[in-house]
């Protein structure tokens, strides 16, 4: 798996989260100041890539968020749904996805209360992922 295959299993596995309305991958400060995010919304930023032996790790920032009210009055609401699709991503990831040898499991979860084109609340978190990098450079 590289990459490409890696990225499809992520998107996956935030589908299987029911609520969870928007997936991106990218840039969170282009891709979340639109009108057009749905959320729940998750977001994927690629840090870095690093081999490990025979082994390729993905070094993600994964954020989820949603919209507050004007009087944010959802905010402990926003940043539960926020956690728990997260999480719920990242166990499908760990326990059910084909070709990925190990999910980081300590997880630091950052809160944030920030406007983008709406005022989100949610979380951000670093993800490292493991997997056996393909012979071949590319998957369809």
């Amino acid at each position: 798996m590289r990459l490409t295959g890696l990225t499809k299993e992520i998107r996956t596995a935030f589908e299987q989260v029911g609520y969870v309305n928007g997936i991106y991958f990218g840039d969170v400060y282009e891709l979340w100041n639109n009108e057009q995010v749905r959320y729940v919304a998750a977001c994927v930023t690629l840090e870095q890539v690093e081999a490990v032996g025979n082994l390729k790790q993905y070094v993600f920032v994964i954020y989820a968020a949603d919209k507050l009210l004007d009087d944010q009055s959802n905010t402990t609401h926003a940043l539960d749904y926020s956690e728990a699709a997260i999480d719920a991503a990242l166990n499908y990831l760990q326990y059910q996805a084909e070709g990925i040898e190990e999910v980081q499991t300590n997880r630091n979860y950052t809160p944030f209360v920030q406007k983008f084109t709406d005022t989100l609340a949610g979380y951000w978190v670093n993800v490292s992922i493991t997997v056996q990098p393909d012979v071949t450079p590319c998957e369809d």
